[in-house]
């Protein structure tokens, strides 16, 4: 996904604490709100939970990295190793095969639109992996006791518990002015029994053209896409999906997005907005009550 899900809530009402990570082949920004009387003990937290969030990181990318010749990632795209061959039994091949299931219901949600087995050059997960490392880097830091917490991978967002002034509150860039938003969402429920987590992503061409690979000959429909739900994994291989299929994509996702009403909830959690031409889609959670931005 391209970045442009940014953090950029108010740091008036409350502060952010922030730290870096470069890993991936870009910089990973953890944010952490503090108010005066909390900045030291969370800045302190944060310090303590960078060496395990760092680690974290460079775990993920040794083993799903597409660039590295030594990952498992490389040596299923290069066909020396087939998903068969992995062993449940190493704790680097089983998250493999996790991730591989994963995959395979992405496909499966998006009708074919994501397919990592069919990425350019050969078996490509990172349309998947940089969400759900995200992910694995938020759920490290609340193990050290950061229960509010957000991550962004370069545009894949993953969040957990409040952000300053109640849900995390991410602004989506306007792809004909990076500078402006299209629109501000929030990306979870600090009330939702699955604990607010929550994922934002971004997929579009205006910084990263060609990164997506349309099925056929034909190009993406969409120009941007962004997808907001509980699992930031997903929501990154979404919006690459409804970036090819832009509004055609949005029977697919409706179907989708209906599962995933829970027995307490009785609206879904998961929304998306595209631009398409001159038209900016909102789709199911985001079809109504979101901000603008200017």
């Amino acid at each position: 996904s391209s970045p442009r899900s940014t953090r950029r809530a108010s740091m008036l009402e409350t502060r952010l604490a922030r730290r870096f990570i470069e890993c991936w082949g870009t910089i990973i920004t953890i944010d952490a709100p503090c108010d005066g009387d909390s900045a030291e003990r969370i800045g302190q937290l944060l310090d303590a939970a960078l060496p395990g969030m760092r680690a974290e990181a460079e775990r993920i990318d040794r083993i799903f990295s597409t660039w590295r010749p030594d990952s498992i990632a490389s040596a299923l795209r290069s066909g020396a190793r087939i998903p068969a061959s992995l062993d449940p039994a190493d704790p680097d091949e089983a998250e493999m095969l996790g991730v591989l299931d994963a995959l395979e219901r992405a496909r499966q949600i998006t009708r074919g639109a994501f397919d990592a087995g069919k990425a350019p050059g050969g078996f490509d997960p990172s349309g998947y992996v940089k969400g759900w490392g995200a992910g694995r880097i938020a759920d490290t830091a609340v193990e050290y006791g950061l229960g509010d917490i957000c991550v962004n991978a370069a545009g894949d967002i993953a969040t957990r518990g409040r952000g300053p002034a109640g849900p995390w509150r991410i602004g989506i860039e306007n792809p004909d002015a990076p500078a402006s938003l299209c629109a501000i969402l929030d990306s979870g429920d600090p009330n939702d029994l699955d604990g607010a987590r929550g994922g934002v992503a971004t997929s579009g061409f205006s910084r990263q053209d060609g990164h997506v690979t349309a099925r056929g000959p034909a190009p993406a429909k969409a120009r941007q896409a962004t997808v907001v739900g509980p699992d930031a994994g997903l929501a990154d291989a979404i919006a690459t999906a409804l970036l090819i299929d832009g509004r055609e994509g949005a029977q697919w996702f409706a179907a989708f997005a209906r599962t995933d009403i829970r027995g307490y909830r009785p609206v879904t959690r998961w929304g998306a907005i595209l631009v398409e031409g001159d038209s900016l889609i909102r789709l199911g959670s985001c079809a109504e009550g979101i901000a603008a931005g200017g």
